[in-house]
């Protein structure tokens, strides 16, 4: 049993799932990015219009902007972020692994 606990695992798994998690969490990232973009522009676009119907303000409707919630792009951002830093980590530990 002490033989098991001792012997080293292989790191080439760890490697690949390391990279597949990077790429995972950098795809996050990039779709948070361009989701605070668009959210910012259509922000940017409705306080140009200002209100409408004789003052009332125009109400938000989910399904008119793809059934998304306005934080949904900072929370996919920062699960990216969590993300890549995971696989990073697994993947320089793996590679420090196989190049010793």
């Amino acid at each position: 049993m002490h033989a098991l606990a001792e012997r080293e695992l292989d790191p080439l798994p760890f490697l690949v799932l390391g990279l597949a998690m990077l790429g995972i969490g950098l795809v996050l990232l990039w779709r948070g990015v361009r989701l605070r973009r668009a959210y910012r522009g259509s922000v940017e676009r409705e306080a140009a219009l200002g209100t409408v119907f004789g003052g009332a303000e125009q109400e938000q409707d989910p399904r008119r902007t793809g059934g998304r919630d306005p934080a949904d792009w900072l929370r996919i951002f920062v699960e990216g972020l969590l993300l890549a830093g995971v696989g990073s980590a697994f993947t320089v530990h793996a590679l420090s692994r196989l190049l010793s």
